[in-house]
């Protein structure tokens, strides 16, 4: 069974790894500043997150700004994804998938 921040983690990592082979650039605003800009390296922008208690992921397509995706920390962890906008509805599928597989498998 994963812990919280893992199934935080693992859906995290799967909206990012999609944003980028959908071509996107991704900055990670941490509520406070843009901790990280433009980026396509999935293990620089988990090292941006998790250091507040909650986190924004802005999703660029060249120098427009496309959407972004609200995360919430130390829930349940299944339900890290506090909002998202629409628009990104085809990189947040297997992400939405994957946190309704964790939703009976999270030690709480």
């Amino acid at each position: 069974m994963p812990s919280i921040r893992e199934a935080e983690e693992q859906i995290a990592r799967k909206i990012i790894e999609d944003g980028i082979a959908a071509g996107y650039t991704i900055d990670v605003y941490d509520g406070e500043e843009t901790a990280l800009k433009r980026s396509v390296d999935p293990e620089a922008i988990i090292g941006a997150m998790f250091s507040t208690d909650s986190d924004m992921l802005i999703f660029y397509e060249g120098d427009r700004r496309q959407g972004c995706v609200w995360f919430v920390y130390g829930n349940t962890g299944w339900d890290v994804v506090a909002d998202y906008s629409t628009y990104l509805e085809p990189i947040m599928a297997n992400a939405n998938k994957l946190s309704d597989e964790l939703q009976d498998k999270v030690d709480v």
